[in-house]
């Protein structure tokens, strides 16, 4: 199986990765599904930045742990 490509055609954004998930409203980028739907709040977006994440050069929101490489 190839990698796992996305694009939004609402902001351009496009991402690597089977498990990355992009926002249709404010059009961020998530590292998983747990991420992304723990910026759902309410019916409104939360920032990655509100979350405690980390944000790498592509825009992609992912835990310090991740980014850091420590994680398991």
């Amino acid at each position: 199986m190839g990698l796992v490509r996305g694009e939004c055609g609402r902001c351009g954004a496009s991402w690597v990765g089977e498990e990355r998930c992009h926002c249709a409203r404010c059009c961020e980028t998530w590292d998983d599904v747990e991420l992304f739907d723990a910026h759902r709040s309410a019916d409104r977006c939360v920032s990655g930045r509100a979350l405690g994440l980390l944000q790498t050069r592509n825009g992609i929101w992912l835990r310090a742990l991740d980014r850091l490489g420590t994680a398991s």
